[in-house]
């Protein structure tokens, strides 16, 4: 309740002296000020004042992301290592900010940045899989996608950890708020679009899932799910939408070739099993962690994406396990 006092007594951020690699940070110090501004109160805010809303507006414009605190923010920049010479796994780190100062807050971050850490591993496999599909290394795709589907669980029993360090109700009544949307916000002193809206926090906005389902070919039926995958490529790193960009125009000359070898169309196949695994139990965490405690619904009793999610993760996990049996 002393944030909206804290924040009149705020001096104008010198947005102007930022270099670039300190963005970043201060994109993060002011898009969780501006949270707990608006959410750290019921009903929720919806007047962001000028001092946090210009240097908001701003640095997120000059690292190509909307103002808000979305996935890249959370969870790919708001970490350090505990033991500096350590591994970047859930035990290993804390985070640089957060709403509640809790373990469970810093667990729920962190355990996604290790999934996020394992997964540029997967990444770099799906580079070297496009490339020998362009050059038609068969043996070296074999090699690729074997690894990838070995690789893909792990990210599944990663997620398999959540609740062991984050309690699912101390998450929805006092971590969750803090990440919801911003519905028609005003941005006070902002002259072009001053009322705006965005979602919140979304693992959707992740690149990481979206690039290994990109590079392996695997679609999306077309609909609401499709279109929200695209929606939620907006909150990305604009190098991230690049790359996803790129993954789908090399994954043609992988499809080709799978497409007339049954062995690596199986494998292609396995590799869709496990993504349909890893959404599975994205969806039970999402039912423990947010449908299970939602007594109401409307603003604040949603997904932290600001939609329901449970039709959405389904069509997703769906769409892998229909590409898997075909």
């Amino acid at each position: 309740g002393r944030v909206g006092e804290a924040v009149g007594s705020l001096p104008e951020f010198p947005i102007s002296r930022l270099k670039e690699d300190q963005c970043e940070l201060a994109f993060l110090l002011l898009c969780f000020i501006s949270h707990a501004y608006l959410h750290g109160t019921e009903p929720y805010l919806t007047t962001l004042p000028s001092v946090l809303a210009k240097p908001l507006v701003s640095v997120g414009a000059r690292l190509g992301r909307p103002p808000v605190l979305s996935h890249a923010s959370l969870i790919l920049y708001n970490w350090q290592r505990i033991k500096k010479d350590g591994p970047l796994t859930v035990e290993n780190l804390r985070p640089i900010y957060s709403f509640t100062g809790t373990a469970d807050e810093g667990w729920f971050y962190h355990l996604t940045t290790g999934i996020e850490a394992i997964g540029g591993g997967i990444i770099h496999e799906v580079g070297m899989l496009l490339r020998a599909a362009k050059e038609n290394q068969e043996e070296l795709v074999v090699e690729c996608l074997t690894t990838v589907a070995q690789r893909i669980p792990l990210l599944t029993a990663e997620i398999h950890r959540m609740e062991s360090g984050c309690d699912p109700h101390l998450f929805y009544h006092e971590i969750r708020p803090f990440l919801d949307s911003f519905v028609d916000l005003t941005y006070e002193g902002i002259p072009d679009r001053p009322v705006r809206s965005y979602a919140g926090g979304s693992a959707a906005q992740s690149s990481l899932i979206q690039a290994i389902e990109a590079g392996l070919g695997i679609p999306h039926e077309e609909g609401r799910s499709a279109a929200f995958l695209r929606e939620m490529r907006k909150y990305m790193p604009p190098a991230h939408r690049s790359f996803l960009g790129s993954l789908g125009r090399l994954s043609p000359s992988l499809l080709e070739m799978c497409q007339s070898r049954p062995q690596l169309e199986k494998l292609r196949k396995e590799c869709a099993a496990h993504l349909m695994a890893f959404r599975n139990s994205h969806l039970q965490l999402v039912s423990t962690f947010i449908l299970a405690h939602m007594e109401k619904k409307g603003p604040g009793h949603t997904g932290t994406g600001g939609t329901d999610p449970i039709p959405f993760l389904k069509q997703l996990r769906n769409d892998n396990g229909v590409f898997s049996r075909n």
